[in-house]
C-alpha cells in the first residue's frame, strides 16, 4: 500500500512514546546479527532486563539495554486508535469546540475513522486497508 510506512512514520514522530522499551514494544534482529533469528521478538515483561519472546512463543531471551540496541532494531508497540487522534487532532488544527461547518467537517471525519477502525484490534497494522487509506488521504501530505 502506498505511503503506509510514511503515515506509521508520521504516527510514529508524533507520538514518541510508541518507540520506548515498554511492554508490548516489538523488536526485530538486525540483519548483520549472528545470534538471533530473523523473527519479530515482543517484549513480554520487563525487570532489571528485557524479556522478549518470539511471535509464535517458540523462543524468549532475557536481554540487557545494551544487548538489545547492538542486536536489534526497535519497531516499537502497535500503533494505536488514540495515537491515530493525536496526530489527526495536530493535523486538522480545530479545537472540537469550534462553531460552523469546520465543527460539522471535523465531527464527520472523526466519526467515518471511528467506523472505519476495527475496534476489537486496536492496532494500526491490523486494520482494513479502507481504514488505512483514509488516515494516508487525510494525514500523509
Amino acid at each position: 500500500m502506498k505511503n503506509y510506512e510514511k503515515l506509521k512514520t508520521i504516527i510514529q514522530e508524533a507520538v514518541p512514546s510508541i518507540m520506548e522499551m515498554k511492554f508490548g514494544c516489538e523488536v526485530s534482529p538486525k540483519k548483520d546479527n549472528q545470534y538471533y533469528d530473523s523473527k519479530e521478538y515482543k517484549n513480554i515483561q520487563y525487570t532489571s532486563n528485557y524479556w522478549f519472546s518470539s511471535g509464535d512463543g517458540s523462543e524468549s531471551y532475557n536481554l540487557d539495554a545494551h544487548e538489545i540496541l547492538h542486536n536489534f532494531e526497535i519497531l516499537g508497540r502497535p500503533i494505536t486508535l488514540s495515537d491515530t487522534f493525536i496526530v489527526f487532532l495536530e493535523k486538522i488544527k480545530l479545537k472540537p469546540r469550534s462553531i460552523g461547518f469546520g465543527t460539522i467537517a471535523y465531527n464527520e471525519m472523526v466519526a467515518k475513522l471511528v467506523k472505519l477502525w476495527n475496534l476489537k484490534d486496536n492496532n494500526l497494522d491490523n486494520q482494513s486497508d479502507e481504514c488505512k487509506e483514509f488516515l494516508i488521504k487525510l494525514l500523509v501530505k
